[in-house]
């Protein structure tokens, strides 16, 4: 993850209340299935409180961070960095339908608006509690039912729409 990324993604959650260090690597793999080096987060976390961004307060263990003003105003002016990502997005499954002749992929992303930008956040939901369930030792097979019966519920969808 991109560190212009990561910045947001830690102003959002401080947005919706104070965190930890910890706690902000913790949730970023839970909402993303994404886990950030403690040498990516913390020097970007003193960098955004120098910035006057969030303000650490000293705990018995470690800082909890909180969001300022300044802070605030910066994620609300977001919609750039978010209309970046979605830029990116397109171009990548663009290019991958591509390669691998996938047509529903394609289709996906050349949608206005696209059907990728409005569902990325769930699917990075469902991926990251896919490989939470694994790494807890969840049986693949439980998980590929799911995932199966999940997919299997999305094309009786399509049909019906079609019919």
């Amino acid at each position: 993850m991109k560190v212009p990324f990561l910045k947001y993604f830690i102003l959002k959650t401080l947005a919706e209340g104070r965190a930890s260090g910890y706690a902000l690597i913790k949730k970023c793999r839970e909402m993303l299935g994404y886990t950030p080096s403690t040498g990516s987060v913390y020097p970007l976390l003193k960098r955004l409180e120098k910035d006057g961004l969030i303000r650490g307060q000293e705990q018995k263990r470690g800082h909890a961070y909180t969001i300022t003003d300044k802070g605030r105003q910066l994620l609300a002016r977001g919609d750039k960095v978010r209309e970046e990502a979605y830029r990116k997005l397109r171009y990548y499954a663009t290019n991958i339908a591509e390669i691998f002749d996938d047509h529903s992929l394609r289709e996906a992303a050349e949608q206005e608006p696209p059907l990728l930008h409005a569902h990325f956040p769930v699917m990075l939901k469902i991926r990251a509690k896919v490989q939470h369930m694994a790494a807890a030792g969840v049986s693949r097979q439980k998980i590929n039912n799911v995932l199966q019966h999940a997919y299997r519920r999305l094309c009786s969808l399509q049909e019906e729409k079609n019919e």
